[in-house]
């Protein structure tokens, strides 16, 4: 199962960074390859094609070292606006179809929302992504309730991508993850091309 998942894997990897190009002199087709991404040695290419979205990207391999050996699986009602891909039982990325609404500055604000259960620091921000990590407060620090005493630190990222004039929101769960698998997860989250046919 591993051999076919691998094949189609790199049949999509080909598909996205091949295109063809007519040359106006004698019709022929000129196929141009682009560059391999950068960093990407502990990933394998996965195609979301099969499950209604027009991407590839990259997910963490059993060398990342984070329990990412399992096969990727994907949870998806048909016709459904919502993905869950998990890659054994520490990975699990969110994907949230969100039509035309722009989606990174409307999170920014509801991080903000809470500011009064959690302290939120920015590890890396830019127009369509966003790393974090997330501090619930504890008792004891100005505006918490007496009820709050655990301090518990998660690690977030958020990335909207726009396929086939779509944005999708690219995330971790709700609660988040260690620090080592949202960094594997924010590399995966950049790595989202759209598959042109």
């Amino acid at each position: 199962m591993k051999t076919v998942f691998r094949f189609l894997s790199v049949l999509a990897f080909g598909v996205v960074l091949t295109h063809c190009a007519e040359d106006n002199d004698n019709g022929s087709r000129n196929v141009v390859y682009e560059d391999a991404l950068a960093g990407l040695d502990d990933f394998e290419a996965f195609s979301l094609s099969p499950f209604g979205i027009k991407a590839l990207l990259y997910l963490p391999d059993e060398t990342a070292g984070i329990g990412t050996a399992a096969a990727p699986r994907v949870e998806h009602e048909p016709d459904g606006f919502k993905w869950d891909l998990f890659v054994g039982n520490n990975f699990h990325m969110r994907i949230d179809d969100w039509g035309d609404d722009e989606m990174i500055a409307f999170h920014k604000e509801e991080l903000l929302d809470f500011s009064n259960l959690y302290e939120i620091e920015f590890l890396e921000e830019s127009d369509n992504f966003l790393y974090y990590k997330r501090t619930l407060k504890v008792n004891g620090q100005e505006g918490v309730g007496a009820n709050v005493g655990v301090k518990h630190v998660s690690y977030h990222c958020y990335g909207q991508h726009t396929i086939d004039g779509i944005n999708y929101v690219f995330r971790t769960n709700d609660s988040g993850h260690q620090k080592p698998v949202t960094e594997y997860m924010a590399e995966s989250i950049k790595s989202v091309k759209e598959i042109i046919q």
